[in-house]
């Protein structure tokens, strides 16, 4: 997995220092009459922003007092920045962030070749008939959104970005929106490209994803895109949906209570990492990946789906390594799912247990005339568990029926130095002193765990989510 080159590029948008004009804006003791240059001169309204667009140059400052509620009209960017000199949109004074509130949209750029914007620190509520932020205009480049918090948009997205090459949204809370709360979309010309989000609490998209990159109307979405620390949760459809792009990394990030899965890496995507995510609760699935290629699951924690854990559906050129994947008492169907179409199939020091009855449907099943040689799978080192201790239903495929590790291990040839035992995890997944899956994994080129600990530890790699490190006990001090 190529790791993506954006963090210096986004340096390019990082510049918060004021080297132009600043325009203040007082929603109650403003005036539009005058300048704008100081907040005693300072404008009351989003119009006169609208107006003033002849005046305002790469490097100025608009900011909206903090306290006050802008209502009304759409903020129109009509100009960017330059590398140098950014163009900031921000607030100043003291005391909770400046609310915007528009029918239309809060803050919308249809501008070609604008770039180098810096939106910073606003309240965007209450948006009926529009995006509460968009970039949709050719060649836009540049493009941070940070720390600003977005609410109610009924029937549209919180964030849309099109046809955008390097951008950053970061430490956002957005909920209830319409459709998805960040939607960074494919093009025909311009595709989206080199992103990052991260360390965003997303919640209720009523009719979408929290986030995702979306193939729209059969146009791409660009390479190189970085998810990482994000919160995903209450979402209509999926925590985080990956339909198109290539070389994306998602990394540390958590979805539950999501509708229909905690994340979904579907047919347009490829080169895709998934790791450190915790997928919890979800009300359908936990991980789907449908159709794509070139997809890394590793050091992830799935628990207590209401359905499946993870599905493998389609795709080529899976690797699941150092997972722990848990069905919990609520689940209603298996745990893992392999469908026709999957090649290159390899699953490694993995954990993989249920706290189901016998009588429950079976825990791994290949589907619809799928089997390990069909799909060339290669399952070694896994831990596999029931609290009934029993094997005898764990496998399913058209073929055999319901089997047992043995049958799995010999009639298929797959499950080498892997064991039905219990693995010994604590409530927070970590190995117990007594686990078998301590020193029981082979090197798949992971030097971190979930939590970030070296792996490995002791004289192999362990298995599961987690390198077992023992608690260190405290010692008195000798007087």
């Amino acid at each position: 997995m190529i790791k993506i080159k954006i963090f210096a590029v986004c340096m390019l948008i990082g510049s918060l220092v004021c080297v132009g004009e600043t325009y203040y804006l007082d929603a109650t003791y403003g005036d539009d009459n005058r300048n704008g240059l100081s907040p005693e001169n300072a404008w009351q309204t989003i119009a006169a922003i609208n107006r003033g667009w002849s005046i305002i140059q790469a490097g100025d400052s608009i900011l909206f007092k903090r306290g006050e509620k802008f209502i009304g009209i759409r903020l129109d960017i009509r100009r960017g920045g330059t590398s140098e000199n950014p163009l900031k949109i921000g607030v100043y004074g003291n005391g909770p962030k400046p609310v915007i509130s528009a029918y239309s949209g809060a803050i919308s750029c249809r501008e070609k070749d604008a770039g180098h914007i810096i939106i910073k620190d606003i309240a965007i509520k209450n948006i009926i008939g529009g995006q509460a932020i968009s970039f949709n205009a050719d060649n836009i480049s540049c493009i941070r959104i940070s720390g600003v918090d977005i609410d109610n948009v009924p029937n549209y997205n919180g964030i849309l970005l099109y046809k955008v090459d390097t951008y950053l949204i970061e430490d956002c809370e957005i909920s209830n929106c319409g459709n998805s709360c960040i939607a960074i979309m494919g093009s025909s010309i311009y595709p989206i490209t080199n992103g990052i989000i991260r360390n965003n609490i997303i919640n209720n998209a009523i009719e979408g994803d929290g986030i995702t990159l979306h193939r729209s109307s059969d146009y791409p979405v660009g390479p190189n895109h970085w998810i990482e620390g994000n919160i995903c949760y209450n979402n209509r459809e999926q925590g985080i949906d990956i339909n198109g792009g290539d070389n994306i990394t998602l990394t540390g990030n958590e979805t539950y209570r999501n509708g229909d899965s905690g994340i979904l890496v579907d047919k347009w995507a490829s080169r895709v990492l998934i790791e450190k995510h915790y997928s919890h609760d979800e009300m359908l699935m936990g991980i789907i990946i449908n159709f794509s290629s070139d997809v890394k699951l590793i050091n992830s924690i799935i628990y207590n789906m209401e359905y499946h854990a993870l599905i493998i559906d389609g795709c080529r050129n899976f690797q699941g390594y150092n997972n722990t994947i848990i069905q919990g008492i609520k689940g209603r169907s298996s745990i893992l799912d392999i469908k026709p179409g999957s090649r290159n199939i390899r699953f490694i020091n993995n954990i993989i247990m249920t706290f189901q009855t016998p009588d429950a449907s079976p825990s791994f099943r290949f589907l619809d005339g799928a089997n390990p040689q069909n799909t060339s799978c290669d399952f070694r080192n896994n831990v596999w568990w029931r609290p009934d201790g029993i094997s005898a239903s764990f496998w399913w495929d058209e073929d055999s029926g319901r089997y047992d590790l043995n049958h799995w291990k010999f009639h298929y040839s797959q499950g080498e130095d892997s064991h039905f035992v219990d693995p010994r995890l604590n409530i927070e997944f970590n190995l117990e002193p007594a686990s078998p899956c301590i020193d029981a994994g082979i090197d798949v080129g992971i030097q971190m765990d979930y939590s970030g600990k070296k792996v490995p530890r002791g004289k192999a790699v362990d298995i599961g989510a987690f390198e077992f490190y023992p608690e260190k006990k405290e010692t008195k001090s000798k007087r």
